[in-house]
């Protein structure tokens, strides 16, 4: 098993994993981040990004279908708008593709080196990554944990969306092959699912009903935050 020495090992290239490793090398310190996934992680693979992206789209569409209903204070007049999801979602993707590319150019640019793969942390110095045909010994004198969050079923409801289900996690939602007829949504206090509810909201298939958007566990403030940004959308 090959095997290399770093002062800094980071595992998880999020938002905060890419960053401290940025950060340490642009100060010196010799950095190896893992990531057995792509660069940018939740947010910007399969959370803020592409709900911000597909949220700009549903936002244009809802324009479009304010001007053929006669609606648009500006007095433009169209044809009722169609939406075509495959292209929407493969626009998105071209954007999620750019903002990861630039991750692993700022990450080259501050000397920190990348491996691809999954990490199995050892002891406190120590972790092994698994690449595609090889595997590589890490050992560190620092070793800093970021490896972000990922959806959660119901244990009643597992996640059948990406074989065509009707039980869509969070990561489905950003990726459909059509839109449903009709949508309910669980929004636990996340920001890029509350992003999501709105952006549903805006397509034909709007949403008709949906649970506490904060969840049961949070307190009553937070459930505030987002409740009027959905409102408006006309959740």
């Amino acid at each position: 098993m090959k095997e290399i020495s770093t002062k800094l090992l980071v595992i998880g290239g999020g938002p905060g994993g890419y960053v401290a490793a940025i950060r340490a090398g642009q100060l010196g310190v010799p950095t190896v981040l893992a990531e057995g996934a792509s660069l940018g992680g939740t947010c910007l693979n399969i959370g803020c990004i592409p709900s911000k992206a597909l949220i700009h789209a549903a936002h244009d569409f809802e324009q479009a279908r304010m001007q053929a209903a006669g609606t648009s204070p500006m007095g433009i007049r169209v044809k009722e708008p169609t939406l075509d999801i495959t292209q929407t979602v493969r626009w998105k993707d071209g954007i999620v593709k750019r903002l990861t590319s630039g991750v692993g150019v700022l990450l080259r640019k501050a000397g920190v080196q990348v491996l691809h793969g999954w990490a199995t942390v050892e002891d406190g110095k120590t972790a092994v990554v698994q690449l595609d045909g090889e595997t590589v010994r890490v050992r560190c004198e620092h070793l800093l944990i970021a490896t972000g969050s990922e959806p959660v079923a119901l244990p009643s409801m597992p996640f059948d969306g990406h074989t065509g289900g009707a039980i869509w996690s969070s990561t489905d939602a950003l990726s459909p092959t059509e839109l449903p007829k009709r949508l309910v949504v669980c929004l636990p206090q996340a920001r890029h699912r509350s992003h999501r509810g709105r952006g549903c909201a805006r397509h034909p298939a709007a949403l008709r009903r949906g649970t506490d958007q904060a969840g049961a566990r949070q307190p009553q403030e937070g459930r505030r935050g987002a409740a009027p940004g959905l409102q408006r959308a006309g959740l």
